[in-house]
């Protein structure tokens, strides 16, 4: 690799120029392989982000899982920036970059060689502006890349947390149009005046369903996670730094394999390139192509393969549970379709006694139809009155011929006490006695007497007559 960095270099003459359209010192360095390109991010104090590309054809093979060593001093600036690279054993010029240190083993010596290489060529991709507040102190800045897509990175300063994608990419994608970066805020805490980091640590996370996940630890101590799904640009999150209350929110339930891992891998955007078939395996062009479409055959199957086998052993437990459940609820259904059939004779039972009793009270219905009373009809204003008067008479007139009919028959009896003990006397018979008194008696009083009789007999007819229609009557009420 060639060095040093000029943006970087105080002491190169060149730094001065380019330096002049970033003010402050650089307080965060990034960099990042995306396809045949490798990009280099420097923040600086001022909220600008310098975004370099290197301008060889070929990419370096950097380990990209080691981070950049930096060697910052108690200003927080950076003196030197060393990352790991492998270097191609046969090159000749690689062969003379390794020169031998006067010094032998002297591992201080070797540090402190000063490098005699050129500056790598740099070309100028673009210059982010975050729009931090202007501060007397230099703002601190964070960058972090993105484990998946290698075009998109995060960075951290006071007022939240920011991705940044790039669009144009000069060597993997050269037909595309020069397109500026897209900035988004991921979290804002509501306090951009200060220039003091709200972030304690952070780190993102590839899971196996393909999505990136950020977490990090703020100045408070808390913990927060959030989730990124593929090219979907999310609306920014609030996160309150003075809020003390920590709530622990239950994870969801792990559902089914997820439809995009179902659906199988997106199939690879590859270049439209006419002279592959020309390249040869041993030149640095063919070998340069072979090691783009391994990344990709590696970043679209292999690490798919690696998804679905995650997948596949995370939902072992899952599926296990949710068999055992439906197994318990296939039994709980058996056994209630057997004491269904046991009790099925009892129920049939039941139907046929209510059915039965159903027929009995239809009978006794029929049978209450039949009833005199059932078609009485309500009385009449002369039937009414009748009866009215039928009351009446039960209630005075019966009485009056009781004691009528009473004084009659004391009457009787006294006038044949008389007429028996006459007769006695004289020595004769009593119907001769009897006889012989009708002398005495005068023809005014015999018929004033008869007539009395006969008013008396009709009389006693009409009272016998109305005594047989109030006991019907009664008789027709008792019903």
């Amino acid at each position: 690799m060639k060095g040093p960095l000029c943006t970087v270099c105080e002491e190169s003459n060149e730094s001065e120029s380019k330096s002049s359209s970033c003010e402050g010192k650089a307080v965060g360095f990034m960099y990042s392989s995306a396809g045949k390109d490798s990009v280099l991010v420097t923040a600086w104090g001022s909220g600008l982000l310098q975004v370099d590309a290197l301008a060889d054809e070929i990419q370096p093979r950097w380990n990209i899982g080691v981070p950049s060593r930096l060697n910052v001093d108690s200003h927080g600036q950076i003196n030197n920036v060393a990352m790991i690279c492998d270097s191609n054993s046969q090159d000749p010029l690689a062969l003379r970059s390794h020169r031998p240190s006067s010094t032998g083993s002297n591992v201080k010596s070797n540090i402190e060689a000063v490098w005699m290489g050129h500056s790598p060529p740099l070309l100028r991709l673009a210059i982010v502006d975050l729009a931090l507040p202007k501060t007397p102190n230099d703002n601190s800045l964070s960058l972090f890349a993105d484990p998946l897509v290698p075009e998109r990175f995060y960075c951290a300063h006071g007022g939240g947390l920011d991705m940044v994608t790039l669009h144009f990419l000069p060597f993997s994608y050269p037909e595309m149009s020069s397109t500026p970066p897209s900035v988004h805020p991921v979290l804002t805490t509501g306090n951009s005046e200060t220039s003091s980091p709200f972030l304690s640590g952070f780190v993102t996370i590839a899971d196996a369903y393909g999505h990136v996940q950020l977490a990090g630890i703020t100045c408070l101590g808390e913990c927060f996670v959030v989730e990124m799904k593929g090219w979907k640009e999310p609306a920014p999150l609030q996160l309150d730094l003075e809020s003390k209350i920590v709530k622990d929110v239950e994870p969801p339930a792990t559902g089914m394999i997820s439809k995009e891992l179902i659906a199988g891998p997106d199939p690879p955007i590859l270049p439209s390139s006419s002279s592959l078939k020309s390249l040869t395996p041993d030149s640095i062009e063919g070998k340069s192509t072979l090691h783009h479409y391994i990344k990709v055959f590696h970043e679209y199957y292999v690490e798919y393969g690696h998804k679905v086998f995650i997948e596949l052993k995370e939902h072992a437990d899952y599926l296990k549970t949710e068999m055992e459940d439906k197994q318990k609820r296939l039994e709980a259904v058996k056994k209630s379709l057997i004491s269904v059939e046991a009790k099925d004779g009892d129920i049939n039972k039941r139907i046929d006694r209510a059915f039965k009793v159903y027929e009995l009270l239809e009978k006794r219905i029929d049978s209450f139809k039949m009833l005199p009373a059932a078609n009485k009809k309500p009385l009449t204003q002369a039937e009414q009155e009748f009866k009215s008067q039928l009351d009446r008479f039960a209630d005075v007139e019966l009485d009056a011929l009781r004691s009528s009919i009473a004084a009659l028959s004391a009457r009787m009896k006294r006038f044949a006490q008389q007429s028996t003990g006459s007769a006695a006397s004289t020595g004769m018979v009593p119907w001769q006695a009897q006889r012989a008194g009708r002398s005495h008696i005068s023809e005014s009083q015999m018929s004033l007497l008869k007539s009395s009789l006969e008013k008396l007999s009709l009389l006693n007819e009409e009272n016998s007559l109305k005594l047989r229609l109030i006991d019907h009557e009664l008789k027709n009420q008792e019903r």
